[in-house]
C-alpha cells in the first residue's frame, strides 16, 4: 500500500512540476475544505432532494480530495513514510480512546 502511496504522491508531484502547480498551505485546505463539500454532496449530504449519486461519482470526488492532500504534503515536504507513521500513531491513539470510552 505504502509503495501506491508513494506512486500518487511522485505523479502528484509532476503534474504540479509541469504546470508549475506551486500555492501557499492555505489555498491547498480551501481546496480540499471544497472537494470534501463536492463529496459530501454526492453522498446524499443535501437529503432534502432526491438525487442518488453513483459510486463512480463519489470515487471521482474522492479522488480529486486525494490531489489536495498530495499537493498538501508536496508543499509541507511530508513524505509517504511520514503520513503513513503519524497514521499509525494516530490509529493508536484511536484505539486507545475508544477502549476508554473517551
Amino acid at each position: 500500500m505504502n509503495d501506491k502511496l508513494e506512486d500518487m504522491l511522485k505523479r502528484q508531484e509532476a503534474f504540479q512540476k509541469k504546470y508549475n502547480f506551486k500555492q501557499p498551505i492555505h489555498m491547498w485546505i480551501a481546496a480540499l475544505n471544497s472537494e470534501c463539500g463536492e463529496l459530501w454532496s454526492k453522498c446524499n449530504g443535501k437529503w432534502w432532494k432526491r438525487k442518488q449519486n453513483t459510486r463512480d461519482e463519489r470515487l471521482e470526488e474522492l479522488a480529486d480530495i486525494m490531489h489536495f492532500i498530495f499537493g498538501f504534503m508536496l508543499e509541507e515536504g511530508i513524505s509517504a513514510e511520514e503520513l503513513y507513521q503519524a497514521y499509525c500513531k494516530k490509529l493508536k491513539i484511536n484505539y486507545e480512546r475508544q477502549e476508554s470510552s473517551y
